[in-house]
C-alpha cells in the first residue's frame, strides 16, 4: 500500500473517529477554527496575489553580472543539425584551464555530455543572456545533460532544456554554477528530468543567478556536500525549488523559491555518509509554493505537502533568518522527524528502531529568527488538509509545525521559534505519536495530543557562522 491508498484510509478511518458525519445524514461537532498565518515582524505587509502568478517562460534574473567573452580558447557555434559530437569532442580534448565558448543559437544535443579528463574547464555562452545559448536534449532518448567528475569546473550564461533525466550532475569540488537556466518545454510534468542543478559528493559549491524550472524533483539541489553558496538564484514551478541535503557548512540567500511545491527544503537522510549539519538560510523569499506534487512515487519529495514554504526533515543546526514566507497553503514552515517519514511507508510498522548506526532521524537546534510569516496555512493540501480537518478540527493551520518528536535520549531538542515577534506555531504530537503505525495511527495520535502551546520553544541559539 502506498502513501496516496494510505491518505485514502486516514480518510475513511478519521470520519469514524471525529463524527464529521455518517451515512443517516448526521453532521458531527465541527470544531474550532485553527490559528492560520501570522503576519510576522513589523505588523501586517500587503499579500500577493498567489493567483497571478505568470512566467515569460525566458531567463528572469535581474542585475545578474556580464559574463566575459574574450577569454575563450575554443568556440563552437550551432550547426544546425546534430552538434552532439563537436561538443563531446571539444570536452573531451580540451586541456585544464581551458575556456570553451559557445556562441548564440540552440545546440541539438542528443546523448550525455561527459567532462572527465580536464580540470578547472570553462563551458560558456558568450551571448548576452543564457537565453542567447541553448543546449537543448530535446531530441536525446535518454540521459542525463552534463556530467563533470573534474575538479574546478564552471559552467556559465547556458541555457540546458529538455534532459530526460537530469540537468548538469558534478561530482567533484569546487564546482561554479552561474547564470544557468534549466527548464522543459511540457512544463511541471512527472516526466521531466528529476533535478536541474545537481552537485552531489561536490565540496565548496557555488550557485548563483541561476533559474530551474519544472524540475520533479529539486531545481537547485545540494547534497552530500562540505562547503557551499547558494545565492540570488530562482527556483519555480518544480516539486522542490531548492534542496540542501545531508551538507554541511552551507548557505543559502537572496534567492526566490515560488510556485513549487515546497520552496525550500533541508533535508538529512539515512543511509548516507554525510550528515546534514550547519545550514543557514537567509533573506529568502519563499512564496506561493501551493504546486500540486508531480514527483515519482516512492521518492523522499513525493510526501511533501502542496503549499509548503519552507521543511526541514531531520539534522542539527539549521537556521532560517531573515525569510519572508508567504502565501504558502498548507504552511510556512514544517519541522519534521525522519520517524514521521517513516511512518508514512509501507510495512515499517515501528519508526522508532531500525536506523542505520550512527543515523539521528530528529531534528535538533533548529532556529527560527527575524522571518516575516504572511497568509499561510490557510488551504492546508493533502496530509496536512485531512490532518487539519478530520483531526485537528480547523480548518486553517499555523505558520510553523512541528511534528513534535523528540529522541528518548534528549532532554530538549532545542526548535526554537524566536523569542520576539513569534509566528503561529503547533506541534502536532507533543512527543506521544512516535510509536504510531500507518498514517490512520499517526492521525488518531495527532488528534489527541496537538497542541499550539509554545511552551519550550520561546528561545533563541546563537546566530550560525558559515566556515
Amino acid at each position: 500500500m502506498k502513501v496516496k491508498v494510505l491518505i485514502s484510509a486516514i480518510l475513511a478511518s478519521m470520519i469514524a473517529v471525529t463524527g464529521c458525519g455518517d451515512d443517516t445524514g448526521t453532521t458531527g461537532t465541527g470544531g474550532t477554527a485553527g490559528s492560520g498565518g501570522s503576519a510576522g515582524m513589523g505588523g501586517a505587509p500587503e499579500a500577493r496575489d498567489c493567483s497571478s502568478l505568470t512566467g515569460t517562460g525566458r531567463y528572469s534574473i535581474q542585475g545578474a553580472p556580464a559574463t566575459p567573452t574574450d577569454d575563450c580558447t575554443t568556440t563552437l557555434n550551432p550547426s544546425g543539425g546534430d552538434d552532439t559530437a563537436a561538443l563531446a569532442t571539444a570536452l573531451e580534448d580540451a586541456l585544464s584551464g581551458e575556456v570553451i565558448c559557445l556562441g548564440t543559437g540552440t545546440f541539438d544535443v542528443r546523448e550525455t555530455l561527459f567532462v572527465s579528463n580536464s580540470a578547472q574547464l570553462t563551458l560558456k555562452g558568450i551571448g548576452e543572456s543564457p537565453d542567447d545559448v541553448v543546449l537543448d536534449y530535446a531530441a536525446a532518448p535518454d540521459g542525463d545533460g552534463i556530467e563533470v567528475t573534474t575538479p574546478g569546473f564552471t559552467i556559465e550564461n547556458l541555457w540546458v532544456k529538455n534532459t530526460p533525466k537530469d540537468s548538469v550532475v558534478v561530482r567533484a569540488d569546487d564546482p561554479v554554477f552561474r547564470k544557468v537556466f534549466v527548464t522543459w518545454d511540457a512544463g511541471s510534468v512527472l516526466e521531466n528530468g528529476q533535478y536541474g542543478i545537481f552537485p552531489r559528493a561536490a565540496n565548496n559549491v557555488l550557485i548563483e543567478y541561476s533559474e530551474v524550472i519544472g524540475a520533479s524533483d529539486a531545481g537547485i539541489y545540494v547534497g552530500q556536500c562540505v562547503g557551499g553558496i547558494v545565492r540570488n538564484n530562482k527556483a519555480s514551478a518544480n516539486v522542490a525549488g531548492i534542496e540542501i541535503e545531508n551538507s554541511q557548512n552551507v548557505e543559502v540567500y537572496d534567492n526566490e523559491a515560488y510556485d513549487n511545491t515546497a520552496g525550500l527544503l533541508a533535508f538529512q537522510l539515512p543511509g548516507l555518509s554525510l550528515a546534514g549539519d550547519n545550514v543557514l538560510m537567509r533573506d529568502n523569499d519563499l512564496f506561493c509554493n501551493n504546486r500540486a506534487n508531480f514527483a515519482a512515487e516512492g521518492s523522499i519529495v513525493a510526501v511533501v505537502p502542496a503549499g509548503t514554504g519552507a521543511l526541514i526533515a531531520a539534522g542539527q543546526r539549521f537556521e532560517l533568518r531573515n525569510n519572508v514566507i508567504e502565501g504558502n497553503d498548507s504552511v510556512g514552515v514544517l519541522i519534521a522527524s525522519q520517524v514521521l517519514f517513516c511512518q508514512l511507508e509501507e510495512e515499517r510498522p515501528d519508526c522508532l528502531t531500525g536506523w542505520p548506526d550512527g543515523f539521528d532521524p530528529y531534528p535538533t537546534q533548529m532556529f527560527l529568527n527575524g522571518n516575516t510569516f504572511i497568509n499561510n496555512g490557510q488551504d492546508p493540501q493533502e496530509t496536512l488538509g485531512l490532518i487539519a480537518s478530520l483531526a485537528l478540527m480547523v480548518e486553517t493551520l499555523e505558520d510553523v509545525q512541528w511534528d513534535g518528536y523528540i529522541d528518548p535520549a534528549v532532554t530538549d531538542p532545542e526548535i526554537c521559534i524566536g523569542e520576539t515577534d513569534v509566528p503561529s506555531f503547533r506541534d502536532y504530537s507533543n512527543n506521544q505519536c512516535g510509536a504510531a503505525a500507518g498514517l490512520i495511527g499517526v492521525g488518531d495520535c495527532w488528534g489527541t495530543n496537538s497542541t499550539t502551546s509554545t511552551e519550550g520553544r520561546l528561545c533563541t541559539l546563537p546566530e550560525l557562522m558559515i566556515p
